[in-house]
């Protein structure tokens, strides 16, 4: 699947709801416990979702707290998305 490159959209958060909304069309969804759509998506979307984001911080031109922060979690994330595929 081609995506929107982020250069498409002015702030993360509009490529982030454009993202789901187009993995919705794409592939459909499925409720989590709270009853919220979450989109399918496959091992190759994960990937290129990851070096999208990827890029995406580190265009991030903010060092701030919150900043560091979102930086810990994502590497958190990736962390979590390589244990996944390892095993």
């Amino acid at each position: 699947m081609k995506i929107d490159t982020p250069g498409t959209f002015k702030t993360t958060i509009e490529l982030w709801v454009n993202l789901v909304k187009q993995y919705m069309r794409l592939r459909g969804s499925d409720a989590d416990q709270n009853g919220k759509a979450i989109p399918r998506t496959t091992v190759a979307d994960v990937r290129q979702l990851v070096s999208l984001w990827d890029a995406e911080l580190r265009k991030a031109t903010s060092n701030g707290l919150d900043a560091e922060t979102e930086r810990e979690r994502w590497r958190a994330c990736k962390e979590s998305i390589e244990r996944s595929r390892a095993g």
